[in-house]
């Protein structure tokens, strides 16, 4: 997924620095080439929210699950 948000980044540069579209069609164009790249960084973020989730929630259950000295 790294690689995959690299490209986007470099993407969104290199649409930069294409400079403007007519002006009939930049809007429209500019509306959805960011939908697209906020799209990706949403799901992006909300698959790592999840991974991060589940992590502590592993993580408290190995901490009450603890191993404790026989009597």
């Amino acid at each position: 997924m790294a690689d995959t948000a690299e490209i986007y980044k470099e993407l969104k540069s290199k649409w930069i620095r294409t400079g403007a579209a007519p002006k009939e069609n930049e809007e429209e164009l500019e509306k959805q080439f960011n939908e697209v790249v906020d799209g990706f960084f949403n799901r992006r973020k909300a698959y790592f929210d999840y991974k991060n989730r589940i992590i502590k929630m592993r993580w408290r259950s190995l901490k009450n699950c603890s191993i404790r000295p026989m009597p």
